[in-house]
């Protein structure tokens, strides 16, 4: 058994997991569902594509754990797939602070409609994306663990599905927030913290 690929396919599993547990909790509470399922036409296109590419990361580190994929002899090449393991873990302890920190302003899509507080302090004191920046890492670290083509590809296409997404609700945000969000984001990084 390939302990790093485990752990990533545990990361990417759980991560997406929690992601349906909490649309769900949220929808319980506020009595609105949070965007699981887009309002509008690209964010629907968007998530049919995006679906299968979490699937296949999800189901490519399970394959690579558990199918005759034995870590390699090299002590370094280990070290790196260990290095992307904890990468992947990382990222989905620090996505669980970031959610707990939007608490019921948490959305996964845009909602045109709908207009929610501009949150702004934990981890979004730094960065304005930074549930989708640990997104990044968690895909690259399954790489890393999952040296596969296939997984490239996986996760290439993950990458850029999260940059339109931020791109998307950026617009969307300064549609509804206006000045106060140009201020923000002229003082924050995209994913990761803008260093003064």
């Amino acid at each position: 058994m390939n302990l790093p690929a485990v752990l990533v396919a545990i990361a990417n599993t759980v991560y997406w997991l929690a992601v349906t547990v909490k649309a769900v909790r949220l929808t319980q509470q506020t009595g609105h569902q949070p965007n699981i399922i887009p309002r509008e036409a690209l964010g629907f296109i968007l998530r049919i594509i995006w679906l299968p590419v979490v699937l296949a990361m999800m189901l490519l580190s399970w394959r690579y754990a558990l199918i005759s994929h034995p870590l390699p002899a090299a002590f370094s090449r280990q070290l790196i797939a260990y290095g992307g393991a904890l990468l992947s873990l990382s990222a989905l302890a620090l996505t669980f602070y970031c959610w707990k920190e939007m608490g019921t302003y948490w959305r996964m899509g845009i909602n045109p409609k709908e207009k929610t507080p501009l949150v702004t302090t934990g981890p979004f004191r730094y960065s304005a994306h930074p549930i989708y920046g640990l997104s990044m890492l968690l895909a690259i670290g399954s790489v890393i663990a999952v040296p596969t083509a296939a997984m490239l590809t996986a996760v290439c296409l993950q990458l850029i599905l999260l940059y339109q997404e931020a791109r998307r609700e950026e617009k969307d945000l300064l549609r509804k927030h206006g000045e106060a969000y140009l201020v923000y984001q002229s003082n924050v990084g995209r994913f990761i913290p803008r260093w003064q």
